[in-house]
């Protein structure tokens, strides 16, 4: 132990002594260097000060950076997002594009069964005319003029007519079109 208290004591001689070189005794020159030791100190300080600010602008601006980075985040995000809604929409348009289609061909394939279904209700009816012309010959009566034309759709009434239905002459007009 005392061999450490020695080697403590000549450290802190040392340091003494450097202390000494730096602030000196308190004579004249030493004041002098006093001064010299202090203006270099505020020289370091307001250097140091400076720096200081100078990171501080940094460091704002590189939060700044941040931001505008975490905002192109976001915008990256929503346009992503923008651009599944777009996709989703895109599909959703296509199904109905195939639904739509779908239901014009089963309308085209009804307007067509409609139409045959029409033209052999009037053969029916054209048959059923002719049988009750011929049954009132038979008979010796005279066939009702109203049931003839009723059964030829010539008595000028079509209210009971199925709408866009071809009749006799919309039935020629449309085989030749």
């Amino acid at each position: 132990m005392e061999i450490e208290k020695g080697q403590m004591e000549s450290r802190l001689e040392e340091l003494a002594m450097l202390h000494k070189e730096d602030y000196g005794s308190g004579d004249v020159g030493d004041i002098q260097k006093l001064k010299e030791l202090l203006l270099r100190h505020e020289d370091r300080y307001l250097k140091a000060t400076r720096q200081i600010d100078e990171l501080q602008y940094v460091l704002n601006k590189a939060e700044g950076a941040s931001d505008a980075e975490e905002q192109v985040d976001r915008m990256r995000d929503e346009i992503g997002n923008l651009k599944n809604k777009i996709k989703t929409y895109e599909e959703e348009i296509a199904d109905i594009k195939e639904d739509l289609l779908l239901v014009a061909n089963f309308n085209e394939d009804s307007q067509k069964r409609l139409g045959s279904a029409q033209e052999e209700l009037l053969a029916a009816s054209d048959e059923l005319a002719q049988l009750y012309h011929h049954v009132c010959t038979v008979n010796g009566e005279t066939p009702s003029r109203v049931v003839l034309d009723h059964a030829a759709g010539t008595n000028g009434s079509t209210n009971n007519a199925i709408p866009n239905a071809p009749t006799l002459d919309n039935k020629q007009s449309s085989m030749t079109s």
